[in-house]
């Protein structure tokens, strides 16, 4: 009898540990200076702030933020551009001030660019970005400081096949591999929702090749994640973290355990939510991740219900357990400052 109550212990501490790479994922705590990031004020590009891309770049011993900023209503909300902040400690920023990527007028990134996804290889700085046109594709550009950027002539994705993306594609983010780059993307669908989210892997980052198996390997829910994409992939020894955005309402988390082929969502979800009051009561997007001294941090986007609507970005933060440490299989090797 003690034989089996001494198994059936260390089964469940097997189960407890080889479930800690979760519970950390769970709990997220609003930073209680938010927003650490707003808009500059009226008639600027950059009024409305949102979509942040955070890394820590080794080089200058700093933070950079690439993030999307909008004049708002007045304008229709276009054009969208990408702008980038600097930061010694992830909470205090100071902007550039212009813009770093624009539309390029009669292009067919001529209306709007956004949700820039950013890695820092070898001294060059490399931004995937969400352009419109007529459509919503990516595209891609390279800058040797973060500041001046050359893109790419022609979109890198375009609409695919399937109806789910037969409208356009969106929002990607990618990651370096070995032997190449993944890339998580949403679909556009012929109503014009951002409606599941893809996978496409590349050599270079500029051809690349839709996973026709696996596609899409995260597909709407009902409620709040009626439609769905996806803000951050974090890879923690293998396993695959997705946290992803549902109607604006409020943040999920989805699990892959084979290799970012599938992913399975959260039963817990969602994980990040509205605030009853204050800047991000009315509108939540989930935002960029990064693992640093054992603390997951996520700056997301959020806005309020009053004056102006105005979108803002704010930090949170979870722990990676002390369990997840000592466990034989965890080790803590990935995402830490760096682009993921």
């Amino acid at each position: 009898m003690k034989s089996f109550f001494f198994k059936l212990f260390l089964l469940i501490t097997f189960l407890f540990l080889s479930s800690g790479d979760l519970l950390a994922q769970y709990t997220w705590t609003k930073y209680p200076g938010n927003p650490v990031l707003s808009g500059s004020g009226n008639n600027t590009w950059d009024k409305h702030v949102f979509g942040a891309c955070v890394f820590f770049n080794a080089d200058s011993n700093r933070y950079e933020m690439f993030y999307s900023g909008s004049n708002g209503p007045e304008t229709g909300w276009h054009p969208y551009k990408v702008g980038v902040a600097y930061s010694n400690d992830k909470i205090n920023w100071t902007k550039y001030g212009n813009p770093v990527l624009a539309p390029t007028p009669g292009s067919w990134d001529s209306t709007s660019i956004l949700f820039g996804c950013l890695i820092h290889e070898n001294g060059m700085y490399k931004m995937w970005y969400d352009a419109t046109g007529s459509i919503n594709r990516i595209g891609y550009a390279t800058s040797p400081d973060g500041l001046t950027w050359t893109k790419h002539p022609t979109p890198v994705l375009s609409s695919g096949t399937a109806e789910w993306e037969s409208n356009g594609v969106a929002a990607p983010i990618v990651l370096k591999e070995t032997g190449g780059y993944v890339m998580y993307y949403t679909g556009v669908d012929l109503n014009g929702t951002w409606n599941s989210i893809g996978r496409a892997v590349s050599p270079d980052g500029i051809n690349w090749q839709r996973d026709t198996v696996h596609n899409p390997v995260l597909s709407p829910g009902s409620g709040w994640e009626r439609w769905v994409f996806a803000s951050s992939v974090v890879k923690v020894n293998g396993k695959y973290f997705m946290y992803y955005t549902g109607t604006q309402k409020a943040g999920g988390l989805a699990i892959s355990t084979d290799g970012g082929l599938t992913f399975q969502k959260y039963l817990g979800n969602p994980v990040l939510s509205l605030s009853s009051s204050g800047w991000d009561n009315n509108y939540i997007e989930t935002g960029w991740v990064i693992l640093e001294d054992s603390v997951f941090n996520m700056w997301y986007s959020g806005s309020n219900t009053t004056g102006e609507y105005l979108w803002k970005i704010g930090l949170a933060t979870s722990p990676l357990l002390t369990n997840m440490l000592n466990a034989g299989t965890y080790t803590v090797a990935f995402c830490v400052k760096s682009s993921c």
